[in-house]
């Protein structure tokens, strides 16, 4: 990390890299450190560059729900998408409207019959991954010493 750290900062990175490392970052738990990364991809987005799922993420995580729901609503109208109406389910839902997010996530729901997209999908990414004791992922043996 430190290495894609130190290219992000002196300039060399893309908007796609920061990203990445924002993501890193929230993934490590440092939301101080992914907040600061977001904010660099929200500084690099151009006027007039194309929607991009990348810088309306970076909006919503810093503040911005309007601006990034203007994104989310532009790449819908170019393609529908469940996993769109999942990331739009979930700003409405940190802005506290409600019945808009319940709408997104029947939508979401609708185009993706096979559920592989999940709801609460920052909440998701804040979670803890669990691992289960060894003994259940295999025989009675699985996590002690084989026996000679």
């Amino acid at each position: 990390f430190a290495r894609l750290g130190q290219r992000c900062h002196a300039g060399k990175c893309r908007l796609r890299a920061h990203y990445a490392l924002a993501q890193s970052y929230r993934a490590l738990g440092d939301e101080v450190q992914a907040q600061a990364a977001f904010a660099r991809v929200t500084a690099l987005a151009q006027p007039g560059d194309p929607p991009s799922l990348e810088v309306a993420v970076a909006l919503a995580a810093t503040g911005r729900p309007a601006a990034a729901g203007e994104i989310y609503r532009a790449l819908l109208a170019e393609q529908e998408s469940p996993e769109l109406h999942a990331y739009l389910a979930d700003l409405y839902e940190s802005t506290g409207q409600t019945a808009a997010a319940v709408a997104e996530l029947r939508t979401a729901l609708a185009l993706d019959p096979h559920r592989r997209v999940e709801p609460g999908i920052k909440t998701q990414l804040q979670q803890p991954v669990a691992i289960p004791p060894l003994h259940l992922l295999g025989g009675r043996h699985a996590g002690r010493d084989d026996r000679p």
